[in-house]
């Protein structure tokens, strides 16, 4: 491989990721209308259904954990398999539980929504790993070997090894600033990108509304309710959050003395970090209805 092939893969993922982003503000614009369609009641029973989502979680750890504290004490397999079957059952009241909730809270409008929601972390995701491809291989940036390593095939692992990759090109005298640095975009690298990514895969491998576990060999009801309603508001939100944490890294990648940007209040890391900390207040405070 060499600095052409490179350029190459970059100007693609540019064209990829400019694209995924003009989808991304036609699917706004889809969500735009379909929230001007809601009205109070709708919006009422959105937030009923999440009230009446958690009591039902309630009901189900409150129902379960007794019996999981005696299977972990005891090595009697009969007990154990009888426990087994009992968290079973208690799934399938949940799911049933949670399936007449879906039919008194959720009209043609709310599903609506809801699935259009799923289109934009789909979207959401799909440009952050278009993103991850062209910040890699940007010019003037990391070495030729560091370009075309493999990170690994889990996107927690991918984005930290990316951080880590960019931020090293600040000298060790600097040793208080990287670290600090490293654990501050690490940790929006976690809640922004790795987290969605999560809920993406799962909705992406069929598990449209019920979640299951990484052997898919039983339901996940936790993961189940992080994807039971995105907020489109939020989500929309990420993407500037972002966007914003891609400006920081790809300033450090193409400085030519990058420990400035630990110096400079223009465009330095403080300066755009100070931005990025508003925006994921902004975003905290913000949600639909």
């Amino acid at each position: 491989m060499n600095y052409k092939t490179s350029l190459l893969i970059y100007r693609a993922q540019t064209i990829n990721e400019r694209k995924i982003w003009k989808s991304k503000i036609r699917l706004v614009k889809s969500l735009t209308s379909i929230i001007r369609q809601l009205n109070n009641v709708d919006f009422q029973n959105i937030d009923n259904f999440k009230n009446e989502e958690n009591q039902l979680i309630s009901w189900y750890n409150s129902s379960v954990s007794p019996l999981l504290i005696i299977k972990n004490s005891t090595t009697n397999q009969d007990t154990i398999e009888s426990i087994n079957e009992q968290v079973t059952d208690f799934k399938i009241q949940y799911l049933e539980k949670k399936e007449l909730l879906n039919a008194k809270f959720k009209n043609d409008k709310i599903q609506h929504l809801e699935t259009f929601s799923k289109y934009l972390l789909l979207t959401y995701c799909t440009w952050s790993e278009a993103s991850f491809i062209k910040i890699k291989h940007t010019p003037h940036g990391l070495e030729l070997n560091d370009r075309f390593l493999d990170y690994g095939k889990n996107i927690e692992t991918k984005w930290k090894t990316l951080i880590d990759k960019i931020i090293d090109r600040i000298p060790n005298i600097y040793a208080r600033d990287i670290s600090q640095m490293k654990s501050e975009l690490k940790q929006i690298s976690e809640n922004h990108i790795v987290n969605n990514s999560y809920i993406r895969n799962k909705i992406a491998h069929g598990q449209w509304d019920e979640a299951l576990n990484s052997y898919n060999n039983d339901i996940n009801i936790e993961s189940s309710q992080d994807q039971s309603f995105l907020d489109v508001v939020k989500i929309d939100s990420t993407f500037e959050i972002h966007h914003l944490f891609l400006e920081i890294l790809e300033n450090i990648s193409e400085a030519n003395v990058p420990e400035e940007l630990i110096i400079k209040k223009n465009n330095s890391y403080l300066f755009l970090k100070q931005k990025l900390d508003d925006l994921i207040q902004l975003s905290k405070d913000s949600k639909l209805a």
